[in-house]
């Protein structure tokens, strides 16, 4: 199930086991918004395990990601948490259910715990109504996670919800300290009531970034990456501030954007002949830790499944295995990602199938 889904541009997105394995491909068109949507799957999972969704803007260049732990779940227990307004100190459980032994855990709108430690079940468990105090307050309005675990196990129900917090303001935003190449900063957390615009200022106080990041009423994104208009050159405090549309500002936040040199990654692929179930990596080499991945003139990943690299390694004349035979002659794009993050080397070839 995916939560939420948009897209700025035509866009896929896929679904990848912990060894790259892909379970699902989704082409979507520009300006797709979607809420919960389920998403068939190439073949069914028979245990618990973690499972990425990349959504990678055509032509090969990362949007979004997240990660998740798929359990095979228990039909007969169930959870219901209903969109609620209050001092953010509690969340209301509209109906629970449980057949075997549970615990129930909170989670902000940035994957935080933030309540129920300390609240479990025993199985046959049936409950038309329960409060459940935050050990973190909410201080601003936003979706949570509400999740069932089988004790010693996985989970094996959850719903999301809106908390508005009252007397909050019209808007939430999150942006936690972090560590960037200086062309872009990540903000964690986003809620606004209203139309409204974003703004990026660096220590000096001068506009940055944000120049068209705009919401409407109602959005509410998590794990936003912003695009800067002048590259930070030093690690230093940024402000994040988000203004209602022709008014003044509803939110701000101030966090240290440590800078570093992520530009030394570097592929080089030349033209080449193949059989089609492989290329050829002349040189590669990586600052961090890194995943490659094989796009054909489609822009569909066919190739780089379990294809990693630690950070520092450099190889050569490395051989990858493709998911999908190349029928065809044709351009072929290489690209490393670091791992939970986006692209930092590209590169494409000709690659003559005989």
């Amino acid at each position: 199930m995916i939560e939420t889904l948009r897209t700025k541009k035509a866009s896929t997105l896929y679904l990848l086991t912990d060894e790259f394995d892909v379970l699902a491909e989704w082409k979507l068109s520009a300006n797709v918004r979607r809420g919960s949507h389920s998403i068939e799957l190439r073949r069914s999972l028979t245990a618990r395990q973690e499972i990425t969704a990349l959504l990678i803007e055509r032509p090969g260049t990362l949007a979004a990601g997240d990660v998740a732990t798929v359990s095979l779940g228990d039909a007969d227990s169930t959870l219901t948490v209903r969109d609620q307004s209050g001092t953010g100190a509690l969340v209301d459980i509209s109906q629970l259910r449980t057949d075997v032994d549970a615990s129930l855990f909170v989670f902000d709108a940035t994957g935080r715990q933030i309540g129920g430690s300390g609240v479990r079940f025993v199985g046959g468990t049936e409950i038309d109504s329960l409060t459940v105090p935050l050990e973190s307050p909410l201080e601003g309005s936003q979706s949570v996670r509400v999740v069932l675990y089988e004790s010693n196990g996985g989970p094996i129900a959850e719903t999301t919800a809106f908390l508005r917090v009252e007397d909050a303001g019209p808007a939430t935003l999150t942006v936690e300290e972090q560590t960037s190449d200086g062309s872009s900063i990540d903000v964690s957390h986003l809620w606004t009531a209203v139309d409204s615009s974003l703004f990026v200022f660096d220590e000096s106080g001068d506009v940055v970034g944000g120049s068209g990041v705009t919401f409407d009423a109602g959005d509410e994104v998590t794990d936003r990456s912003v695009d800067l208009d002048e590259s930070l050159e030093s690690t230093q405090e940024v402000t994040v501030t988000l203004y209602e549309s022709n008014g003044g500002p509803i939110a701000t936040e101030t966090a240290t954007v440590e800078v570093s040199d992520g530009g030394s990654a570097s592929i080089t692929f030349d033209d080449q002949t193949s059989d089609g179930t492989t290329v050829e990596i002349a040189s590669l080499r990586t600052p961090v830790d890194s995943s490659l991945f094989v796009f054909d003139e489609a822009d569909t990943v066919i190739g780089g499944s379990g294809v990693t690299f630690d950070a520092g390694d450099e190889v050569t004349d490395r051989s990858v295995d493709l998911d999908e035979s190349l029928d065809s002659t044709q351009d072929v794009t290489v690209t490393l990602y670091e791992s939970n993050g986006g692209p930092i080397a590209e590169a494409t070839a000709s690659v003559t199938v005989e």
